[in-house]
């Protein structure tokens, strides 16, 4: 028999919850502030075969007893629980072995999901409220809820794709989710706002993350207009420190080819010298180098293939003539691609790589910043924003150096009162 019900204790779950896998979604206080910024008003669970419905109020304002989030898990801790938004759920609740996410399972399996828009005639109707779905019915909560799982089936496509959760590429991907959530937790500062959270996408085609919230593209934020001037060091005396990768993807490409190359000068001087067929590059040229490779890397390598390393290059990109599937290098994460031509997928082997070296670097810098007061506070494809406390050692930057240029890297350092600022330095 189906059971939906509204929940008042952790006992009254007990004794209705028969079931060893469950949905969890959880209902943030106000759907337009950052996870990382309230508490959760309500829990929504629904076993995996979609029998057993529960809700169960946290901080709403028809809750009966106090029920603390945290104590409510504990009481699930021997089932498997699959969350919609794991990364966002981890602000307000401990880490655990059986604590998986919807998304990434479908993500991993090339199932979609619509975004869950929900309660959005109440957020309509009630625009000068906060903490809007702690006053929507309970009941409201539920049904809506209800109509969008029931909608996209998740119930009985997590039954057909739960065991992904127990493989290699899954236990990779929740450590980059943790690895994000603690860069979303560290907030950029804002002079007008105060801290402000961004909010990283993972779930793209090629893995490479989009991040916004709030209506702000924090991962193309303009550098014509004031927008970068308004993020400033949170800190007395702090400074933000820009690292940006030097020719990123070409060397990513030389590293994975095992293209040998001068290591006394820039990968942009070393083709430059064979575009150019001169030793001496002018500062004009050199930049023209950069265009070039840019040109060609994305473009068609048969106007430059006479040079060795864009010989290798038209290797790579045939070997992706036909493909279907594509595996991404250290992941081992599978991308369809079927109908793309052989340069598109180049592409999208190219941005996959990139998304991947950098999920282990930040990993290892939020490593390295664990006990600093300085923080990572913003990752945009190729640069990597610290916000420096002057409270640390300055030796800290020189090991974000080390960690970021490890494998070949290169990377040069700005430094400034704001994110437009920038100055480039060189004592670092």
């Amino acid at each position: 028999m189906k059971s939906n019900k509204i929940i008042d204790s952790v006992e009254e779950l007990k004794e209705h919850a028969s079931g060893f896998h469950f949905l969890v979604f959880p209902v943030y206080e106000d759907n337009r502030i950052h996870p990382c910024k309230q508490k959760v008003s309500a829990i929504y669970l629904c076993d995996n075969v979609g029998w057993d419905r529960f809700i169960i109020p946290i901080n709403h304002s028809e809750k009966v007893n106090d029920i603390s989030l945290q104590s409510l898990m504990d009481s699930l801790s021997q089932c498997s629980l699959y969350v919609w938004d794991k990364k966002s759920f981890l602000n307000h609740v401990n880490d655990s072995d059986n604590l998986f996410d919807i998304q990434l399972t479908f993500y991993l399996s090339g199932k979609e999901v619509s975004e869950p828009h929900l309660f959005q005639s109440y957020y309509n109707k009630w625009r000068e409220f906060s903490n809007i779905n702690t006053m929507i019915p309970i009941s409201v909560l539920f049904k809506e809820i209800t109509a969008w799982m029931d909608t996209n089936e998740l119930p009985q496509s997590l039954v057909e794709i739960w065991s992904l959760c127990y493989k290699d590429d899954f236990k990779t991907y929740q450590y980059v989710l943790n690895t994000f959530q603690k860069v979303e937790r560290n907030g950029i500062y804002h002079i007008d706002n105060g801290l402000e959270y961004t909010q990283y996408n993972l779930y793209t085609t090629t893995g490479r993350p989009s991040n916004r919230f709030g209506g702000i593209n924090y991962a193309a934020m303009k550098k014509s207009d004031d927008t970068r001037e308004k993020y400033v060091s949170r800190y007395e005396g702090g400074k933000f420190y820009l690292y940006d990768y030097a020719a990123f993807h070409p060397t990513i490409i030389s590293n994975y080819l095992k293209i040998e190359r001068p290591t006394d000068k820039s990968l942009h001087q070393w083709l430059g010298e064979q575009y150019f067929n001169k030793q001496e590059l002018t500062p004009e040229e050199y930049e023209e180098s950069k265009k070039l490779t840019f040109y060609y890397l994305y473009g068609d390598v048969s106007e430059v293939i006479e040079i060795p390393f864009y010989q290798k290059v038209n290797e790579l990109i045939e070997s992706f003539d036909g493909k279907t599937v594509l595996e991404t290098p250290m992941f081992k994460r599978k991308i369809k691609v079927d109908g793309l031509n052989k340069q598109k997928i180049f592409n999208y082997f190219l941005q996959a790589l990139e998304s991947e070296i950098n999920f282990v670097k930040i990993k290892q810098l939020n490593r390295l910043l664990a006990d600093k007061e300085s923080k990572l506070v913003l990752y945009t494809y190729d640069s990597f924003l610290i916000d420096y406390s002057p409270k640390d050692d300055i030796n800290i930057l020189k090991e974000i150096r080390k960690v970021l240029e490890w494998g070949n890297f290169t990377v040069t350092i700005s430094q400034g009162k704001n994110y437009k600022n920038m100055e480039y330095i060189s004592y670092l």
